[in-house]
């Protein structure tokens, strides 16, 4: 004769398990989509630097065309609140 209580804590630690994956997998596919959306420079910028002043995190390069490195930029917006051509956008 089987334990009811036994078989109702695996069958319960199993639903758990797999609601736990279930949940773990939409955190990495929603980190993914997230991890993706950076700041862009289009090509309307005219190179003032206005915006590598105001990054707080360092994200923005100098150059002929400056660009945000989307791995060090946290979606702020600050650049793009400061920038005086519009230039930069998610």
């Amino acid at each position: 004769m089987r334990d009811s209580s036994k078989v109702s804590t695996f069958a319960r630690s199993e639903t758990m398990k797999m609601a736990l994956t279930t949940v773990k997998e939409r955190l990495f596919i929603t980190y993914l989509n997230l991890s993706t959306m950076a700041y862009v420079i289009g090509e309307d910028c005219v190179a003032c630097g206005t915006c590598i002043d105001e990054c707080p995190v360092g994200a923005i390069s100098e150059g002929d065309i400056y660009s945000i490195n989307p791995d060090e930029c946290t979606e702020c917006g600050t650049c793009a609140d400061a920038c005086p051509s519009g230039a930069i956008s998610l």
